[in-house]
């Protein structure tokens, strides 16, 4: 079949983890993902479909929104009791199985956002939920909710590193991109200070993060001196 016949998005049959019922959800074809560009702290900009917008499945029965990589397949009552107290009790059976605009994206990952604090995730799930609606609004040009986002990001990703070390995540990478979001808040001592950890430490041998920390870390740094010198002018 021609590739230009065949639909960019397709249906999935998945069960809810709460409730369990059985729901489709759709996907973006491999096929069809291209990517336009990389920002700096890994947003990428896609053309055409935007894979991301359904990572998050949201079960049309009770309201539950997830990701693969939330901890439970099954929930529990009290869990199950939380959720229905605080979503379900107020759900209308809204239906995201199909195609998603970029406003029907920020919504799902807001409710799953939710979801993974009432069902108490890890740090670096919610970090990864917060970013993604971080540019979610970088692609509307809504800097004050892109930066809303980005600092709740930061919040969890330094709480998963001062309490969950003994998760499985690439630990060089979200050094880096902590210090990058720093960068991006304006706190460039903070992110010349993580960026500096990535290059200092040997036991990190990934090559790309390593080159990545360097030329972000000399773009932190002038900011840094600029903001110094701009600083001690208004005093004078």
């Amino acid at each position: 079949m021609d590739k230009q016949q065949i639909e960019p998005i397709y249906q999935v049959s998945v069960t809810c983890p709460n409730c369990t019922f059985e729901s489709k959800t759709s996907k973006v074809r491999s096929s069809f993902v291209k990517t336009k560009k990389t920002d700096t702290d890994f947003c990428i900009h896609y053309e055409g479909e935007n894979p991301d917008f359904y990572l998050v499945r949201v079960c049309i029965a009770c309201g539950y929104a997830y990701t693969d990589n939330f901890k439970f397949t099954t929930l529990g009552k009290q869990l199950q009791e939380r959720l229905n107290s605080i979503i379900t009790q107020k759900w209308n059976n809204h239906d995201y199985g199909g195609r998603r605009t970029l406003k029907d994206a920020i919504t799902v990952y807001k409710l799953a956002l939710l979801c993974a604090q009432l069902t108490e995730q890890s740090d670096v799930i919610i970090g990864g939920l917060c970013f993604k609606l971080a540019c979610f609004y970088r692609f509307k040009d809504n800097v004050e909710q892109e930066q809303r986002f980005l600092q709740y990001a930061l919040d969890s990703y330094m709480n998963f590193f001062q309490n969950e070390s003994n998760v499985n995540v690439n630990e060089a990478k979200m050094i880096y991109l902590m210090a990058e979001i720093q960068r991006r808040l304006g706190d460039y001592r903070g992110a010349v200070k993580w960026f500096d950890k990535v290059i200092k430490d040997k036991s990190i041998t990934d090559v790309g993060i390593i080159r990545k920390s360097r030329e972000q870390w000399q773009v932190a740094r002038d900011q840094l001196r600029e903001q110094e010198a701009r600083l001690k002018a208004e005093k004078e």
